[in-house]
């Protein structure tokens, strides 16, 4: 489970939808940012308005990470509200709430779901960025974890 600085405990997991498949796409991903947009537009007007972090994190797969059962693997270590989706390049990113970076909590979840994609056969790299602190926008966000769109 990943860990929140604010709590100081572990968050739970996925109520079991990322072992499901949906018409043959594992649940609790979405297939792409323009099927993100809403989501996305949501959680950051929440984060502004409460003054809440959000941490988001980009897992470039590397080899043979690029398979459902890897997605699936980090559908499941996140949480209910959390957001995660698939970009073209067998690149998975998520948006998580109440996470800060730079941070030691930031780091850790990075090496936590590089170490889900490890134990589904297959690797990434995880690099985060958090709002606001390393920029206020996704667009923004999206630089500072070098995705090249």
């Amino acid at each position: 489970m990943l860990e929140t600085e604010q709590a100081g405990k572990g968050v739970g997991k996925r109520d079991g939808r990322a072992a499901g498949l949906l018409n043959g796409r594992t649940a609790g991903i979405l297939n792409g940012r323009s099927a993100a947009d809403a989501a996305l537009l949501r959680m950051f007007t929440r984060a502004r308005r409460g003054r809440q972090p959000l941490l988001l994190v980009r897992c470039a797969a590397r080899g043979g990470a690029a398979t459902a059962r890897a997605g699936a693997a980090l559908a499941g270590e996140l949480r209910l509200g959390d957001l995660l989706w698939r970009e073209p390049g067998a690149e998975w990113l998520a948006l998580l709430e109440g996470v800060t970076a730079p941070s030691t909590a930031a780091a850790a979840v990075a090496a936590r779901l590089e170490a889900v994609v490890g134990r589904a056969g297959g690797a990434c790299e995880c690099r985060v960025a958090g709002f606001p602190a390393q920029g206020i926008t996704l667009a923004a966000l999206l630089e500072e974890v070098g995705w090249p769109h």
